[in-house]
């Protein structure tokens, strides 16, 4: 009798933490936190400097499994007429057909399509990024990923920065002058900083 009471608690307790397993491993849907999300560029100027800025409007969606981090789905969608250098004469000539061509092609996406060199706390996200209507696959490399913070009364969170880089020329997005020197206005590659916070969905 006491065998058969021991084995019926072990069952239990087994099918409790199978229970939790499932609950902890189940990928939740989580949203872009736009107010405390930043999605940033840089490209070199004149040879000698920098270019910074960023793009304000934004939202997005991600898939998300701690235990297999290969079933990561990404999709984001950017406003290219949010861009924002801080200098407006500078942000209407890249809204213009120069550079994004805004009214043509008023959406920046991206979709991602695979999970490579997977590490403790990083690994590729790749996927098929579009800007004026062209479609290249980039990899961005995710790091510092957080935990899941659980507020009570309040929806969890989450955050994760990605970095990336990529020739704006692939995309069309070639306006470029010579310098007298012989150089260039602006550098062909151009460098992506995200950071990310996301709100986990109902």
């Amino acid at each position: 009798m006491k065998k058969v009471i021991r084995l019926f608690v072990s069952v239990i307790v087994f099918l409790n933490l199978c229970m939790s397993f499932g609950q902890f491993a189940h990928a939740a849907s989580w949203s872009i936190d736009s107010s405390h999300t930043s999605v940033a560029f840089k490209i070199r100027h004149l040879g000698v400097s920098w270019v910074r800025g960023e793009f304000r409007s934004f939202k997005g969606r991600v898939e998300f499994d701690p235990v297999n981090v290969t079933k990561t789905k990404v999709a984001v969608s950017i406003d290219a007429k949010s861009i924002d250098t801080r200098n407006e004469r500078r942000d209407s000539h890249l809204r213009s057909p120069d550079f994004f061509d805004v009214e043509n092609h008023p959406k920046i996406e991206f979709v991602s399509t695979k999970i490579v060199n997977i590490q403790k706390e990083s690994f590729d996200l790749v996927g098929n990024l579009k800007i004026r209507g062209i479609t290249k696959e980039i990899k961005i490399r995710v790091s510092e990923i957080s935990s899941e913070l659980k507020r009570k009364g309040r929806r969890s969170k989450m955050g994760a920065s990605g970095q990336t880089k990529f020739n704006r020329k692939d995309f069309n997005v070639s306006w470029n002058r010579f310098l007298d020197s012989g150089g260039l206005v602006l550098s062909e590659t151009v460098y992506i900083y995200l950071e990310i916070e996301l709100n986990k969905m109902e």
